[in-house]
């Protein structure tokens, strides 16, 4: 069997009540229906619950098809319903203000051929908070089957209603008694153990298994007994690795050190932001021998890092490389769109202290603000989808060999597109085919596979880029709200917006205030080229009357492609949407609406 904490590798940080209420709600709720669908139905009221569930909760533990809950229960929670638990855990919190995410989420699982009966999860409940120090904690817990593999979730209150304080098992080292947990129920209930099982129990005692050190007596207590460190031994400590410490201290050059390890058949070489000891099929990090060979630590003391010119580079380092490129493309256009969402928000702010203080301007000032709020975890979680996408489909050493070495793929950004306000029309969606869900701060879009198209914060668009249809409608949409539409995103993107645009008369900018298109300049070149061949007609005809039949070839000739615009301006910010129709009447309501405005003030048409 396996235990592992969800979300094990993020840094606990404190929460506010309003967060611990979202999180309350987002993990009782998930635990106890096995789908995410009536999520938002217990937290209708907080729009970060899918923020939080979908970016941190959750990462780790996707919910398989057809998972059920089988069996459920609580341990010091009052009452049957889900609402009082809820509500009891908030309540809870308030003996603890300011805790480091109070809220826990683990998950035992079972091998395939495993089925515990509902005595033995009570009885792994008992190990499981006698072991955490959870005996006075609230616990919601519950097991879902119809899986490949049986499995019970916990939600834990970390605070201790006795103690009143933040229970923290293992001295903050959690994975330590989560390992000793597993070998105790699997002793208990005959369960078969992991091959890579770090403790063995039997009788209730614990041993390492690879010492054979006592770890816990069988009566439960520890004084006297080993523990295992946080930070592990070096392990190029031993006797062995003696002769390649030392010429790892006496090198004075990068290709001192080279030749001296070439001899140990070992090689030093950088990975990611520390480095590597390579010792035939051997890879160990430098620090393992001691903290003196770090990275940092060699490279000030023996200048900037050269490679073995004699050996031959790896490809995988090259793959390495792109991969952290591709990772830094990711991040760069993260760090452009939030900057383009702070100077939106600036330049509302700055407008605003500009009008009159009324309650009416507080309010949509306010309004517009939360707006930028929701935005920026909404554009943060699209880039976090995009920088999962690296991670899903990078490869290890071994596979990327057998696959042929390929490059990684180039991950889709999200495209965005920004609007001045909030206000959307229900029409737009369902012309375009796409099924509208609101929640309290915004609005998703999906498609009839029920993928998602496009997620609406209100002052900006998070659009699918690979999309058109998607795309058409966010358009659609930001057309709606304002005359000029700032987008965001690839230049594949771009193409596909610069393509719509001029067919619905769209005006686009780019994120540097280029235009991208303007409908008005194409408008002017349309009027212009009516103008000129309407005056060159009028002036033609007596010129070829008098000629008679003198210079007859001259009939024949045609007007040039390009004329000279006329030098009567004439702008337009906007005009009529044209009509599906022929291509070559794209801008005959403008031509119309251009002759009209310029009668009387130069040559008609």
């Amino acid at each position: 069997m396996i235990i592992k904490r969800i979300r094990k590798d993020a840094p606990r940080r404190k929460r506010s009540l309003d967060e611990v209420r979202t999180i309350v709600n987002v993990l009782s709720t998930y635990v106890l229906n096995a789908s995410a669908d009536r999520l938002m139905v217990a937290d209708g009221e907080n729009a970060l619950a899918r923020y939080v569930m979908d970016a941190q909760i959750l990462a780790g533990h996707t919910i398989q098809p057809g998972e059920k809950v089988h069996r459920h229960g609580t341990r010091c929670l009052a009452g049957r319903k889900l609402s009082q638990h809820q509500r009891q855990m908030i309540a809870a919190n308030l003996l603890a203000p300011g805790a480091k995410d109070p809220l826990e989420h683990y998950l035992i699982s079972w091998k395939s051929n495993e089925c515990p009966s509902v005595k033995q999860i009570e009885e792994t409940l008992d190990i499981f908070a006698e072991e955490m120090g959870y005996q006075h904690c609230q616990i919601i817990w519950a097991t879902h089957s119809n899986t490949a593999n049986y499995h019970l979730h916990i939600v834990v209150n970390r605070v201790d209603l006795v103690r009143q304080r933040v229970v923290s098992p293992g001295d903050g080292w959690e994975i330590d008694p989560l390992h000793q947990v597993t070998a105790l129920v699997e002793d208990a209930q005959g369960w078969e153990s992991e091959p890579n099982a770090i403790y063995v129990a039997n009788g209730g005692e614990v041993r390492e298994r690879a010492t054979g050190k006592i770890m816990r007596r069988a009566d439960g207590s520890r004084a006297g007994c080993d523990t295992r460190k946080l930070v592990a031994p070096e392990k190029g400590s031993s006797p062995e690795y003696a002769a390649i410490a030392q010429d790892l201290r006496s090198s004075e050059t990068w290709q001192d050190l080279h030749n001296r390890l070439a001899k140990h058949d070992a090689s030093y070489h950088t990975k990611g932001s520390g480095a590597e000891i390579v010792i035939g099929n051997v890879r160990m990090k430098a620090t393992s021998f001691g903290r003196e060979f770090s990275y940092r630590r060699m490279v000030s003391k023996l200048g900037e890092y050269t490679p073995d010119p004699l050996r031959e580079r790896d490809p995988f380092e090259d793959y390495l490389a792109a991969l952290r490129a591709e990772r830094a493309r990711v991040r760069e256009a993260l760090n452009e769109a939030l900057a383009q969402l702070r100077a939106r928000r600036q330049a509302i702010k700055k407008r605003a202290r500009a009008r009159e203080e009324t309650y009416a301007n507080l309010i949509a000032e306010a309004r517009r603000l939360r707006c930028f709020d929701v935005a920026q975890a909404e554009v943060k979680k699209a880039f976090d989808r995009a920088r999962a996408t690296i991670a899903e489909t990078q490869l290890r050493r071994e596979a990327w060999y057998k696959a042929g070495c390929p490059n990684p793929p180039q991950v889709e950004l999200p495209a965005l597109v920004f609007t001045p306000n909030a206000s959307r029309d229900r029409k737009i969606a369902e012309a375009h085919g796409l099924s509208r869900q609101e929640y309290k701060h915004g609005v998703e879009y999906r498609r009839a596979d029920g993928g998602l198209a496009i997620s609406d914060a209100g002052v900006v668009l998070v659009v699918d880029p690979g999309d058109r249809n998607a795309i058409a409608a966010s358009l659609a949409l930001a057309h709606q709200r304002g005359d000029v539409i700032p987008v965001f995103g690839p230049p594949a993107f771009q193409q596909v917006c610069r393509e719509i645009a001029k067919v619905k008369g769209y005006a686009l900018v780019l994120k540097t205030g280029e235009t991208l298109y303007d409908p008005a300049v194409d408008v002017k070149k349309v009027v212009s080229s009516k103008s000129a061949n309407a005056r060159t007609s009028k002036s033609g005809a007596p010129s070829q009357q008098k000629r008679g039949n003198t210079e007859p070839k001259n009939l024949e000739r045609t007007l040039p492609e390009k004329s000279v615009p006329s030098k009567t301006s004439t702008h337009f910010s906007r005009f009529p949407e044209p009509g599906r129709g022929d291509e070559n009447d794209e801008f005959s309501d403008a031509v119309r609406l251009a002759a009209t405005k310029g009668r009387g003030k130069g040559p008609g048409l």
